[in-house]
């Protein structure tokens, strides 16, 4: 039944490997207090080969081409942004170096959960909705795959 699809849907996104991966890319953007700061963290983490959030995709090989709007939208926000709760204006700065390291050291591009944390930020959404947001986004093309299953019995 479609509830229960859409509540596996849900399901499957738990956790910062998927749904959850623009949550940790934001707690590892938001754990620096520079650039500097961001590229010798991120090699201490590469160097423990711990897993940094946010890049590299299954299905794009060479960029993800989301990533590169969001990133945009990210700067435009954060440069437009005088509102007082935001008090760190660094961010952008920080994942740029963050991004930048990763390409450097692992030839990694930033997948579109890198780019949509800042920009989700930049909004003033909560770091704790950035998951929920991202099932909202996909539940109607979710509707239309079971509606589809439906109709044509595949």
């Amino acid at each position: 039944d479609i509830y229960s699809s859409i509540g596996a849907a849900i399901g499957t996104l738990r956790g910062p490997l998927h749904g959850g991966a623009n949550e940790a890319a934001f707690y590892l953007i938001n754990s620096f207090t520079s650039a500097s700061e961001a590229e010798q963290g991120l090699l201490d983490m590469l160097r423990r080969k711990q897993k940094i959030m946010g890049f590299g995709h299954r299905v794009y090989k060479t960029n993800d081409p989301r990533s590169a709007i969001l990133h945009r939208w990210s700067q435009i926000l954060s440069d437009k942004r005088n509102n007082p709760k935001f008090a760190r204006n660094d961010l952008c700065q920080i994942a740029d170096a963050i991004q930048d390291t990763m390409w450097k050291q692992k030839k990694l591009f930033p997948n579109v959960d890198f780019p949509a944390a800042m920009a989700y930020h930049q909004c003033g959404i909560p770091t704790n909705l950035f998951t929920p947001l991202f099932v909202c986004a996909r539940t109607s093309g979710w509707m239309a795959h079971i509606i589809e299953q439906r109709a044509n019995n595949r």
